[in-house]
Order: C-alpha cells, then structure tokens, then sequence
C-alpha cells in the first residue's frame, strides 16, 4: 500500500535531471530495460576503492584493521575518477498538489518541503523542529490530529537530509470519513503559529532530551542503523569527517528558540508540496596477493561470556532478575507477565494488546500527555506490547534520571485510569489498524492461517497480530481493561528484568520503595491466567490435519503471499534447539535451502524462509515467501519437495551443518552487544522457565550438534505432506495453476 506515492512525490519535487527525482530502487520499466552488461559497466563506474568508504568497527586495535584492510582491499583498483556532486536543494516558492488513488485502506497525506542537506546547520534544526510539530504524544499535531479532534490515526515529520539536498515531510493518515480539508488546516495554523513564535521553552528543552536520549542508545551498538559503524560511515561519506556528529551533538544541545523559528521560517513558509493518496472506490461488475579463490578463514572468535543473572526477591515477592553490565549509562528493565494474548476470551479477542497500549493513556495521577511530556524530560522510554504468551512493560531510562523515570514507569504500571475517552481514540485506531491488516497479505495470512492450523476453539487459534477482530475491538469497555489489568498484572504473575550499571545493593532500595508496597496477587477463585493457558501447556499439541491449501483473493496483485504451517512441540520440549537448527539449514537464513531455491536460482521470490514461533504450547513451523503470481503453483510444489526431500532423500549434510553452527556461535557476541538485547534474552529465560545459565548452556548444546541428532527429530516432527498452505494473491491468475498441480485439495475463503 502507498508505494506509487514515492515516485509521483520525488518527481514533482525534484527536476528532471536531479538525482533525487526518481527513487533509489527504480522502476520496473527500468529494471526490465536494464541488461547485464549495464549493470557490470554500473560495476565498474562506482564500485571503486576511491569511491567506497570502509569502517571497521569493534574488538580490534587500529594497526591490525590497518593490516588487514590493506591486505584485502589493498590491490582493489580506485576506479575511475568521480565528481562530487553540488548541493542543488531545488527549492520551490509555490504550493503544489497531486491527487491519486490506490488500493489503500485510509487516505494519507503527505506534505514535504524541500530543505538543505545533512550536516548542514539548518538541517539539524529542523530535525528539532519535526520532533515539536508531530513526533510523540506530546507534539503539537498528534496533540490536535489524533488526540483532541480524533481526524487521524497517525501523523508524524521528520527532516531527512541527504548528501545535496533535503526533505521535510509531515505524513498524516486520517480516520475515514475525516475531511481533508479539515486536517489540513489543523496543520496550516500549528505552522503558522510556530512560523510566528517558535517553540516554547518546555518545547525545546524536551525534544532535545529526546534526540540525546536516541543518538547516545543508538551509538551503544556497534552495527545497525544508528550505531558506531554506520554513523561513522556516513560522516565520513556526506562531509569527509567522521567524528563530525559530536560537533552535531553540541550543536543539538546549544539550539535557542530564535534558532528554530529562524529555520523553519526560512525552508517551511512557502514552496510545500502536497499529495494526497485516497482509496480506490470498488465497483461491482453483473456478472594483493590475497587469494579470492576463496573467502579469509575466520580467526578465532572469542565465545560467549555473560555472567549468569543475579535473582532475588523483594519484600513483597516479586521475583528480579539482574544483569549487571555498563557499556552506557543506560538501564533497561521490563516487567514480564505469564499472560499475553492467548489469555484473551474469544469474543474480548485484542484485549491484552488493548490493555497494554493503553497502559500509558493516562493514570489516576496524570494524563497520557504529561505522561510523553515527563518521560521526553527525563530522556525515558516507558513502551508496554502483549505477545501470544506474555505481555511485557519496559523502562530505558538515562542512570542520572533513574529514581524519577522509575516512579513514573511505576505510575504507568500499576495505576493506569484507562479513561474513556482516550480508550474510544485507541479502540478507533485499533480497528483502523485491523483494516491496514486485512489489506497486507502477510498480515491478512497471519490472521487466518493459525485458526485454521488450531482450531477455532484453541487459545492459539486467533490471529497472530494480537490484534482481534473489528467486532471483538468494538465490545471491549474500560471495565475489561481494569478486569484484565487486575487479574493478570499481579506480583505472583510477574518478574521484574533489569539490565545496567548496577548491582543488587544499589537498585533493590530504590525498588523496595518504588514498588514494594505492591500486594496485588492472582486472584483464587476466577484464575484467567490459569483457565485461558491450561489447554497450551507444552504436552497440549493439537492433532495437525492433512494438507491443505487455501486461497484468498487480492485482485491485481503482482505478488502471491505463500504461508504454510504444522505445528510443532512446545518450546519448553528438550530437543527445542535441534528442530530449529535443522529448521535453520531448511529455510532460517539467506544461505537456507528454501531462499537459495526460489531467489537466488529461480529467482521467482525476492526472499523465502522457514520461521518458528516460540510459545509455551505447540509452536508452528511457517514457510513463508512472497513469490511472482504466475509462479505460485509451481513455488508451492518447491517448497513442498524441499521440505520432503529434508527427511528423505536429501537430509541436511555435515556442511551445511557445520556452517550453521558456526554462524550461530560466531554471531552470539555480537547479538548480545545491546543491553536491550541482553533483556530479552532474560525475557525468553523467564517465559519458557529455562535455566538462569541458559545462554551458556544453549551455546554448548548447539557446539556439540551432529547430523545423527538432527535426523531424528526431522523425520519425527518435519510433516511436509500435513501442512496447512494459506495462498494470498489475484485468484484469477493463480487458481487454474494451483488445483492444476494437484498438490493438495483446495479450498477459496472468503473475506
């Protein structure tokens, strides 16, 4: 959904012949038009080494990246010389608009200016100024788009600059039946007054917070968008200094209000360029020396060291386990209860999600604005989500501002006032939200696939989006949220994860005071936990049906959305790590056997993979890939070999093995790099009651892995020939094809 919009949007903003003025990706007339032979002159224009920028980050000293990199790349040729490119901001002095229409499920509308490049000193602030205007509760458009005048589910901006040129976009996607007109000019008086008076000084001092807060978590990483590597890279790519984002950082900290108001006058008074996406209307028709022979050995990784996680008790009971490690000043604690979404009564289907979201909604002491407005002043994120075994309420707080962002995580935990109006808000947007669903293939495949593969009766037979249905969302009351908040979010149903710079000495006080005096325990008669989770306990494995496949219709679909599933043993079953390491050589990776099969040789899926789920009652095995719609039939019968051939006649080999192990143990220093990282491995510790040590003991159990005891456990658990296949895609293109193959009966579901 949405994705012309792109295309028309840089078009009208850019000139013919900007860089900018055609997306990055291309088009399919492009890629169609190109031959190999320009994509190996492409090759050999840009992929030189005085073109490229190269950052080595992590446990290695200078000299030794230094070796290493001349070593490797050193006999690279620098390639042919390129110019760098002027800034060209291209900036306009007039309104423009566009209209379109596309199979989308809400109208959305963009408005975009175009504005100086990254490192430039206006650019940053304008990121500021996007950060008032509509990010967070606290901003000004969310304030009156979503919270008071209830015209939109969503808006937010967001400056994005680029090497020549810029964009400030805000992007608003409004309730049906809302006026376009109306949020537009919502959004016509919030800049007008902000054009005249710029940001308040509790304005200013909370988005700087905020930012600060984001930049020094995202630099805890060394990979990934945000971290070491990537900030370092693309300092150095923009402005040939790579340790320019701490000047960036001070300049974010000396920002005034004169300043933003300066800019935002400046690039946000004239020249927007509006589009405007609506749905479609339906219609219904009557009837150097170094050898490239072969990749570098690796050298020896260092293995995966983690202290084993101190567990203790407060006063009331409330069980706390802590991880105590200091790479940032950052702590990160989350509150875990046995209960998520499977807890749900089948016609209250959402209402551990609900209960969670509207958690921060506002609470006997504070509305949900002040709530955003203490938590960006004191650089804290206070999040909550359900997930099908367990709901979770998580804290990152800055060390220096923990007592006070800890009392307010507490405020949010255990005295949410779930007001009746914000709950009419979020009820709305939830079913605006089940309808994005009901228009995604992968979402509509993981509403209607598990009913199916449990059935309709099994607390694991709902959609897997946590989401229910429009008719479950619409009944839910404010009465079931304080039912289900004071059933499940009890102390003898919780534990308490905390990682940071921390020992138990010091954080237990400051816990005993905050939360100590909480006696909420689950209640003995009308257990809701205890009745809803019975029937998943691990030994609880539903009777899995013969093969079938089911078909649901999205006309004009280029795409067909595979999703196969059988159900599997419980993740607390012992031989857990076996099947998903043989699920991993199957179908977990690039490198799998599925993804290699229909990406890389037949080249019918732009990706292809197993998944498996963890859950404490039986868990499924998914196949899931995204195929061309004319291929679809024959994807399924892909698939299909593949996975019998795995317990027949191609079983996994001692290779594939041996790579999959080692990329496994190599990647497990790195995985845990992030204390959020480390708290959810407590997370899973906790959910699946597995030992404290666990990490350590799954790293050896999967070192001593062999092929004779994988075998076993896929020709036992592996049941190609029993798996339910759920089709989205254009049924007038893929139904002849699919009951052509006889693969397995088949059947149409209607929406």
């Amino acid at each position: 959904p949405y994705g012309k919009a792109q295309y028309l949007q840089l078009a009208a903003m850019f000139p013919e012949g900007h860089p900018y003025s055609w997306s990055t990706i291309g088009s399919m007339a492009d890629l169609d038009a190109a031959s190999l032979d320009d994509v190996k002159q492409w090759f050999a224009d840009y992929y030189g080494a005085a073109n490229a920028t190269l950052v080595v980050a992590g446990d290695i000293s200078g000299a030794d990246a230094l070796e290493k990199v001349k070593h490797y790349f050193g006999d690279i040729e620098a390639g042919p010389s390129q110019s760098k490119r002027e800034r060209w901001v291209a900036k306009h002095s007039e309104s423009r608009r566009d209209v379109m229409y596309d199979k989308v499920p809400q109208s959305r509308l963009t408005r975009a200016w175009n504005t100086p490049p990254f490192g430039d000193e206006e650019s940053l602030a304008l990121d500021l100024v996007a950060a008032i205007m509509a990010q967070g509760k606290s901003s000004r458009l969310f304030k009156r788009l979503v919270y008071d005048e209830k015209l939109a589910s969503s808006v937010t901006a967001a400056q994005q600059g680029f090497e020549i040129a810029g964009m400030f976009e805000v992007e608003v996607y409004l309730k049906p039946g809302a006026k376009m007109a109306a949020v537009e000019a919502i959004i016509d008086e919030e800049f007008e007054q902000f054009l005249k008076k710029g940001p308040s000084k509790a304005e200013l001092q909370r988005v700087k917070a905020t930012l600060f807060a984001a930049q020094i978590r995202a630099l805890e990483k060394i990979g990934g968008f945000g971290g070491k590597a990537q900030t370092l890279a693309r300092y150095q790519t923009y402005l040939g200094d790579p340790s320019q984002f701490k000047a960036d950082l001070q300049r974010l900290e000396n920002f005034s209000r004169k300043d933003l108001k300066a800019a935002a006058r400046k690039w946000l008074s004239s020249g927007d360029y509006n589009l405007e996406v609506h749905p479609e209307k339906t219609y219904t028709a009557a009837a150097t020396g170094a050898d490239r022979s072969a990749l570098p050995s690796p050298g020896n990784v260092p293995s995966l060291s983690l202290d084993t996680p101190t567990e203790f008790f407060l006063s009331n009971g409330l069980r706390v386990l802590l991880s105590s490690r200091g790479a940032v000043p950052v702590t990160e604690m989350a509150m875990q209860f046995n209960s998520g979404y499977a807890a749900d009564k089948k016609d209250k289907l959402g209402l551990a999600s609900m209960t969670a979201a509207m958690l921060d909604e506002g609470t006997d002491s504070l509305t949900a604005l002040q709530i955003a407005e203490q938590a960006e002043l004191l650089g804290a994120n206070i999040s909550a989500h359900a997930s099908l075994d367990s709901s979770i309420v998580s804290l990152s707080a800055l060390n220096v501002n923990l007592d006070a962002s800890l009392a307010l995580f507490v405020d949010v935990l255990l005295a949410p006032a779930f007001p009746e109006a914000q709950l009419a808000r979020v009820k709305s947007n939830w079913q605006d939200r089940i309808a994005q669903e009901e228009s995604t293939p992968s979402s509509i495949a993981l509403r209607r696939l598990p009913p199916i593969l449990y059935g309709a009766n099994h607390p694991y037979g709902i959609p897997f989006t946590g989401s229910g249905y429009q008719t479950t969302v619409a009944s839910i009351e404010r009465s079931d949220l304080l039912a289900f908040h004071e059933a499940h979010f009890s102390v003898d149903n919780a534990t308490l994860m905390i990682v940071g710079a921390t020992t138990e000495a010091e954080i237990k006080p400051l816990l005993e005071g905050h939360l100590g005096a909480w006696k909420n325990f689950l209640p003995t008669a009308d257990n809701l936990h205890a009745s809803a989770l019975t029937s998943v306990q691990p030994e609880a494995t539903p009777p899995t049906s013969e093969a079938v496949i089911y078909l649901i219709d999205k006309p004009g679909s280029p795409q067909s959305l595979i999703l196969g599933g059988q159900l599997l043993p419980a993740t607390a079953w012992p031989d857990t790590y076996k099947l998903d390491m043989a699920s991993d050589i199957l179908g977990g990776s690039f490198t799998s056997r599925i993804n290699m099969n229909l990406r890389e040789d037949k080249g019918w899926a732009y990706g292809a993979r197993t998944i498996t789920i963890d859950a404490l009652g039986a868990r499924p095995l998914l196949y899931y890939a995204p195929v061309q719609s004319d291929k679809t039939a024959e994807s399924l019968r892909e698939l299909l070999r593949e996975a019998s051939e795995y317990g027949g006649v191609n079983p996994p080999n001692d290779a594939e093995l041996s790579r999959f192990k080692s990329s496994f143990i190599r990647s497990l220093p790195g995985k845990f790099e992030t204390n959020g990282a480390v708290l959810g491995a407590l997370a899973e510790i906790v959910e699946f009651n597995r030992p404290l040590d666990y990490l350590t003991v799954s790293q050896q159990q999967v070192s001593s892995l062999t092929i004779a005891d994988l075998l076993p456990v896929i020709n036992e658990q592996i049941h190609p020939e029993q798996t339910i296949w759920l089709v989205v895609g254009d049924l007038k293109t893929i139904e002849p094809a699919v009951r052509a193959a006889n693969i397995a009966p088949v059947i149409v579901l209607e929406e």
